[in-house]
């Protein structure tokens, strides 16, 4: 099988190859930017809501990253699963009553009943190059966490 960037079919390729310098750029810190232009540059005078020029959604990031993990390009997806959380729980202050708007520009104010954020749990499986259903076999993350807790 395949793996890596550099072998995804032309446009996911060139998409992926080209989100590092765009929505990753420097004016970034929180995952990716979701307004971002092909140069890199932030969308100004976008209707981007709550968002704003420099927001992201913190569930999208962690699937991007996961994307590149399961595209064998670890280091990044970690990288950008980094960020996304780093603003989440350490920047906004949030526990496990996260919103879905990772934004440098606002503090924590986007709600905290998004069952979307669940898509955490998914990290597991992909850095195991598993499917969902990896961490729910026998020996697997789930098995391991329950025994973990004594049960």
């Amino acid at each position: 099988m395949k793996t890596g960037v550099e072998s995804s079919p032309c446009w996911q390729g060139r998409a992926l190859r080209g989100l590092p310098s765009i929505s990753m750029g420097s004016n970034c810190t929180s995952g990716v930017i979701c307004f971002a232009d092909s140069d890199g540059s932030i969308v100004k005078n976008h209707p981007t809501g709550y968002w704003t020029d420099t927001g992201s959604h913190l569930p999208s990031v962690l699937m991007l990253g996961m994307t590149y993990i399961y595209l064998g390009k670890n280091e990044f997806g970690l990288e950008v699963i980094r960020r996304g959380l780093n603003n989440m729980l350490i920047e906004q202050r949030a526990g496990w009553d996260w919103g879905i708007v990772v934004n440098p520009e606002r503090p924590f104010d986007s709600g905290s009943d998004y069952y979307q954020d669940l898509v955490i749990w998914s990290i597991p499986a992909a850095l195991a190059g598993q499917d969902l259903t990896g961490p729910t076999r026998a020996g697997g993350l789930v098995e391991g966490v329950l025994q973990a807790a004594g049960g």
